[in-house]
């Protein structure tokens, strides 16, 4: 197997890499040709028909293996997607998650890629200190505590209908904790990076320790009072 110093793939040879799964972003176009990619900071928008990727940070060989974990956390958003739209009120669902490792592994995997993008590199984005460790989670299935938070949002559109909306991972804090955050389809992952892990009061909801996980369900409510899109869909309406 090639190495990958510095937690990048050394082979010339790359090929084209996903951000978040091409499958997940085709779910999310719920039958339309496109879906509209927004960025903070950029007049306007882009329709992108598979998602944003890059074609420098993988060869062929370390993007077999981040497809192999991408088809769980597929399988898993899936899942999650019906036992959500089937809630019918609850404040929470349960899914299956046979291999919880897999599951983990899977969301470092978008996020690492989003850091590794030639746009995650422009923007500055790191993993810090957790990046070794990670690395070798994603490739080489190393052991790494990283508790994961799912979640299935109702994000609301001007009819009140769902939205599956999709974020890129992005840093936040929560619980005196560093986590990177991402929505796929209109579910939310959260992944801790901090080293001193969580409380074990947390223990209960961890996706990342159960089978089957417990899924919060969100309240609906309406994409214009998300905090984080208010200034992307701004942006999105500004002309270049």
């Amino acid at each position: 197997m090639i190495a990958i110093p510095s937690c990048i793939c050394g082979s010339p040879n790359t090929v084209r890499s996903h951000i978040i799964p091409r499958a997940l972003i085709h779910d999310s176009k719920e039958g339309e040709q496109a879906v509209a990619y927004g960025e903070r900071g950029e007049a306007g928008h882009r329709l992108r028909q598979s998602g944003k990727f890059d074609q420098n940070i993988l060869c062929e060989e370390h993007e077999r293996i981040t497809g192999d974990i991408d088809r769980y956390g597929v399988d898993f958003v899936r899942v999650l997607n019906i036992a959500g739209q089937s809630a019918k009120g609850s404040s929470a669902v349960y899914v299956p998650n046979s291999n919880p490792k897999l599951l983990v592994r899977f969301a470092l995997s978008v996020i690492w890629r989003e850091i590794h993008s030639g746009h995650g590199v422009k923007r500055g984005l790191t993993l810090g200190t957790a990046s070794d460790r990670i690395c070798q989670a994603i490739f080489k299935d190393g052991d790494v505590s990283a508790p994961t938070i799912v979640s299935y949002q109702q994000f609301t559109g001007e009819r009140n209908e769902r939205v599956p909306v999709g974020i890129h991972p992005f840093r936040v804090r929560m619980f005196d904790r560093i986590f990177w955050q991402f929505t796929v389809v209109g579910c939310g992952i959260w992944i801790c990076t901090d080293g001193r892990g969580l409380p074990a009061k947390f223990d209960g909801v961890r996706a990342d320790l159960n089978d089957p996980v417990r899924a919060a369900v969100g309240d609906p409510r309406s994409l214009s009072d998300v905090g984080i899109l208010q200034g992307i869909f701004r942006d999105m309406r500004s002309r270049r």
